[in-house]
């Protein structure tokens, strides 16, 4: 994961919170591992090892398609 990934939630309450996935820091003994911080109290930021495992396969996948979708001028160096 490159840098955070930010997501609104829209509730059925008619709320929205944001959601900032992230990773630890490489120094961390846990580097690498999925964090989850929200503006709300109503979000459990929780991250269990399935829930790891789950949110690194959704970001891989988006990751995959996307970079499937640049121009080919998204890959020269200057």
């Amino acid at each position: 994961m490159a840098g955070e990934t930010v997501l609104q939630l829209s509730l059925p309450v008619g709320r929205t919170i944001t959601a900032t996935l992230g990773e630890e820091d490489y120094r961390s003994p846990k580097r690498g591992w999925t964090t989850l911080r929200s503006d709300s109290e109503l979000l459990d930021a929780t991250v269990r090892g399935a829930d790891h495992l789950a949110i690194k396969a959704a970001l891989d996948t988006i990751a995959e398609l996307l970079t499937a979708h640049l121009r080919e001028d998204a890959f020269e160096t200057d």
